[in-house]
């Protein structure tokens, strides 16, 4: 049996993690240099389950880009930070106003931050791996 195996497959989790930061981190610099600033205002709460069996609300809001309206949720719940009617940055591309972020640092750079912290961790249980159990992958 090919004793390889499990270094290849650590080395293609790094790889994807750090191709999803990557593009996580290109697409909200492409939108804060590119893209359109509108104004969208909370509409509506959503509420989600999280990991933990708790219900957080998610604020909704509704921006307008040439008389059509879009709404986006927000992927950082924020029971505290918004409140109904209030107002936020919202970039969109130029050209496709459904792609578009709310303008926070951690609605812009959380994901990608996550993506680096995984791999950062991928990297920290191989050590930990071969410190102590001798294992080489």
């Amino acid at each position: 049996m090919n004793q390889k195996w499990p270094s290849y497959l650590f080395y293609v989790l790094v790889i994807c993690f750090v191709l999803l930061s990557i593009r996580e981190s290109i697409s909200s610099f492409w939108l804060l240099i590119e893209g359109n600033r509108i104004t969208g205002k909370v509409i509506r709460f959503e509420s989600d389950t999280n990991n933990r069996k708790k219900t957080v609300k998610r604020p909704v809001f509704e921006y307008k880009v040439n008389g059509n309206t879009y709404t986006i949720k927000a992927d950082i719940s924020s029971d505290l930070q918004y409140d109904m009617n209030d107002t936020e940055t919202i970039l969109t591309s130029p050209s496709n106003a459904d792609f578009a972020k709310i303008s926070s640092f951690l609605e812009l750079w959380l994901s990608s931050l996550l993506y680096v912290f995984a791999v950062i961790a991928f990297f920290a249980f191989r050590f930990a791996l071969r410190m102590v159990f001798h294992l080489k992958i």
